[in-house]
């Protein structure tokens, strides 16, 4: 082996030069000084190599995790526009629904309503139900307005119901039904009332006991004609409520020579029922059964009357008229058109008007 410093010739076991002491192997690593280095070179090379792999695994795979996760939020941040969107497009929630109400008067204002009438000293009315209901009706803005276990419902009177104080305080106390327009003020659920009528059968005017003013009258009407014109006289058909009313009539029948004529009076019946009543200023049909046989006039009817019908002819009407085989007066059911039914009676129709005052 030669020394590398001198080119002297040594021994190849030897570890330094005998010449000039320079060493001949790396001691170290055991490997000649001159590939020694150059494997260094090598190793370093190899190991930098390793090392810039290593980073740039590192890097890719950051890299890869920056765009998987930069893809993921993208993908969510989609997904939470499409969500958000969907939010935006979709239909708002629908309101819980309103529970129906027993009486919608918001799309039918008219409707018939019962129970017992309060009038106080301040004349207001009011009808106390006979069961709580709900009521959907509009309010004063025109919207619809739902009010729950409405017991009492405030009173108005239409124009065209010829009712005033005096009428609504006979009525006070009793059962009523009454037909109009409702509406809801201040929560408050009020009826303009187009039709009135008494349905209590407790029902008692005490002022149609004792004797009035009455007026004779001989006009081949029919028996709607004679309820008009008697209210437009400021009366009101007559209504018989006891013998001695009954006399009394009888008697100025015959004082002004009526004797012949056949009246119309103040009661009728309902189509289809047998039952006959007196009627209110309203044509409203109320109080005791006429023909029933409890009332006081139960045998001053003619034999086999109220027939309720002749042929095909209906007969809903009240009337009396003098029974010559009989030889008095006594009462009789017919059809609101008597000459249209029997020409032969003109001339010998009439009706009676009672005042109250």
């Amino acid at each position: 082996m030669l020394c590398p410093k001198c080119g002297c010739q040594t021994p190849d076991h030897s570890n330094f030069c005998e010449q000039c002491g320079a060493p001949i192997k790396n001691i170290r690593f055991g490997i000649p000084a001159k590939k020694g280095a150059k494997l260094a070179a090598v190793v370093l090379a190899i190991t930098a190599c390793v090392l810039l792999s290593s980073v740039g695994i590192f890097l890719t795979a950051q890299k890869h995790s920056f765009l998987k996760n930069s893809a993921l939020a993208k993908i969510f941040s989609q997904s939470k526009s499409t969500d958000d969107d969907k939010k935006k497009s979709a239909p708002p929630d629908k309101p819980a629904k309103m529970k129906a109400a027993d009486i919608d008067a918001s799309q039918t204002p008219t409707v018939e309503i019962s129970g017992k009438l309060d009038y106080d000293q301040a004349e207001n009315a009011s009808v106390r139900l006979t069961k709580s209901c709900d009521i959907q009706a509009l309010n004063e803005e025109d919207e619809e307005q739902f009010v729950e276990d409405v017991t009492n419902i405030s009173v108005s009177i239409a124009p065209t119901l010829n009712i005033g104080p005096p009428q609504l305080n006979k009525y006070s106390g009793y059962q009523v039904s009454i037909y109009g327009q409702i509406s809801i003020s201040d929560d408050q659920v009020c009826i303009n009332a187009e039709q009135l009528d008494i349905t209590d059968e407790n029902y008692y005017d005490p002022e149609e006991d004792g004797i009035h003013r009455y007026t004779y009258h001989v006009d081949d009407c029919t028996w709607n004609q004679a309820f008009e014109k008697a209210k437009q006289a400021g009366g009101y058909l007559v209504r018989v409520n006891s013998r001695e009313e009954y006399t009394y009539i009888l008697s100025e029948i015959h004082k002004n020579g009526y004797d012949k004529i056949q009246f119309r009076v103040g009661g009728r019946r309902e189509p289809g029922s047998k039952d006959y009543y007196w009627v209110d200023e309203n044509n409203q049909t109320y109080g005791e059964i006429v023909n029933g046989p409890d009332y006081w006039a139960a045998g001053e009817w003619l034999e086999n009357e109220p027939s309720y019908q002749d042929g095909k002819t209906e007969e809903c009407y009240l009337d009396f008229c003098y029974y010559d085989n009989g030889e008095r007066w006594m009462w009789n059911d017919v059809p609101d058109d008597i000459i249209g039914a029997v020409p032969y009676f003109s001339g010998k129709i009439g009706y009676i008007v009672e005042y109250e005052d």
